[in-house]
């Protein structure tokens, strides 16, 4: 059983890295589905930019670059709640978490997984394999940069622990529970 202390981080990751980034915050939880362990809604207009984006892929186009900036705030994002993970491993917070301990969904369910979302990103910004690496190692780097950031950080952990005692937050809660971190230290 995958440890509750690390689902609330990688969700309330996702939140923070969210509106760190502008995107509006949804309901984050940790209760768990048959296809995931928790979520998070962030973001309105990351998909219209991903069929944007798919749109001029299909037709050998570059994507427009508003639409590209809407796709990698997405990215980092989504790989903000594995960053957010590896930075309490590293704090020694949560014991590491081996692969094999990690919950699979069932395969109808996969095409969610922020995996699945952050290839699909990948595939609409970048043209080749090594283009992809590239800003994956990139955008990676930044999500870590970002969730080490100490108010980044400690928004996080205040969401987690909210995200522990309840179980569900809704977007309004979520705002509040961000704007008193990163404020605190304005």
């Amino acid at each position: 059983m995958l440890d509750p202390r690390i689902v609330a981080l990688h969700e309330a990751a996702h939140a923070v890295v969210g509106r760190f980034l502008d995107l509006p915050a949804g309901s984050i939880s940790i209760l768990p589905s048959p296809s995931s362990a928790g979520h998070a809604c962030v973001g309105a207009d990351v998909e219209d930019a991903l069929f944007e984006a798919r749109d001029y892929a299909l037709l050998g186009e570059a994507c427009p670059a508003r639409a590209r900036r809407a796709l990698e705030s997405a990215a980092l994002m989504l790989i903000a709640g594995e960053a957010a993970v590896w930075h309490a491993e590293k704090l020694v917070l949560v014991p590491p978490v081996e692969t094999a301990e990690k919950p699979k969904a069932p395969a109808a369910y996969r095409a969610d997984s922020d995996a699945e979302q952050l290839a699909t990103i990948l595939w609409a910004l970048a043209w080749t394999a090594a283009e992809k690496s590239a800003l994956n190692n990139t955008l990676i780097r930044r999500a870590q940069a970002l969730v080490a950031l100490p108010q980044v950080w400690r928004a996080i952990v205040a969401i987690a622990n909210a995200l522990l005692e309840r179980g569900e937050l809704d977007g309004a809660t979520v705002d509040a529970l961000y704007h008193d971190q990163i404020c605190e230290l304005a």
